[in-house]
């Protein structure tokens, strides 16, 4: 499995897939580029969310909400 960590990014939240670097944006709500498979959260926050990339079929790991 893939992971993104949004600490690392300096953008405002999409980053390129790390496989095909086709956009992941958290804007894009068409279902077109990826999909949302999984949430992990607890009371506080966000763990890490896992998406599946259309594109090129893979599944990512962000992490990184810690402070969002």
């Amino acid at each position: 499995m893939l992971e993104v960590d949004l600490k690392t990014l300096k953008t405002e939240g999409d980053f390129p897939c790390p496989k095909c670097e086709a956009t992941i944006s958290p804007e894009d709500d068409s279902k077109e580029p990826y999909v949302i498979k999984k949430v992990s959260a607890n009371k506080a926050s966000v763990r890490y969310v896992v998406i599946h990339c259309n594109n090129c079929k893979s599944d990512i790991k962000i992490t990184g909400f810690e402070g969002i």
